[in-house]
């Protein structure tokens, strides 16, 4: 035999959930402190914004897609620094 949740339970349970869900909404997102805009990314390395560009489209340089935005990992960025240098 299956028991059912009792409706009011249920009703306060997704009530719950719900007013969970709004807090988190109106939280701030925090930008992850390794990823850097590709305006920062250039400024890191000293090159132009224009060439940074270039790099990336040659797959030369590392790099991720949040969403639509292209950001550079920090960590990334400094083992490819390192990787060069050799």
């Amino acid at each position: 035999m299956v028991r059912q949740m009792p409706w009011r339970l249920l009703r306060r349970t997704f009530e719950r959930m719900l007013q969970e869900q709004k807090q988190n909404l109106r939280r701030p997102l925090q930008p992850s402190p390794s990823l850097m805009t590709p305006e920062q990314c250039a400024e890191f390395l000293g090159i132009k914004i224009n060439t940074l560009y270039v790099m990336k489209s040659q797959g030369r340089i590392p790099y991720r897609k949040v969403g639509h935005l292209l950001r550079f990992d920090f960590d990334e960025i400094v083992e490819w620094t390192k990787d060069k240098e050799k």
